[in-house]
């Protein structure tokens, strides 16, 4: 596949390396596996998504304090606002992408990612090393 640098296993099953992202998904669209498990990722995602029924059920009450209607109720004074605005796609501003440099006791990791605890703690068990400190 044009683009396409390397298909390599992970414990979570395969990696498309890719010089761009557009040869990544074409890459794994083309991606023919075997083994326990052939339930491609999109449907996989698609299959954790909650059912409406859920969205909509009420939610577990943490704390219940005072009364909100009776306060709103009792105020001399209200304010209500209308809040409108277009909508924005919430997408980084820079390259989805990231480098990683990998010795035989250390990894250096530079991306533009929102949860960096995570992220290394995995990376470190997929290379398995530079335990999380």
């Amino acid at each position: 596949m044009p683009g396409v640098v390397d298909v390599v296993q992970i414990p979570a099953g395969v990696a498309v390396l890719a010089r761009n992202t557009w040869a990544a998904i074409k890459g794994r669209e083309a991606l023919r596996t075997s083994g326990t498990s052939s339930t491609p990722r999109r449907a996989a995602r698609r299959s954790c998504s909650p059912s409406i029924a859920r969205l909509r059920a009420p939610g577990a009450v943490a704390r219940n304090d005072g009364d909100a209607d009776a306060a709103l109720a009792a105020a001399s004074r209200t304010i209500t606002a209308v809040y409108e605005f277009p909508y924005l796609a919430h997408a980084p501003m820079e390259p989805l992408d990231c480098v990683v440099q990998l010795g035989p006791d250390r990894m250096e990791i530079w991306a533009g990612d929102q949860n960096q605890t995570v992220d290394q703690l995995l990376a470190s068990r997929v290379v398995g090393c530079c335990r999380s400190r």
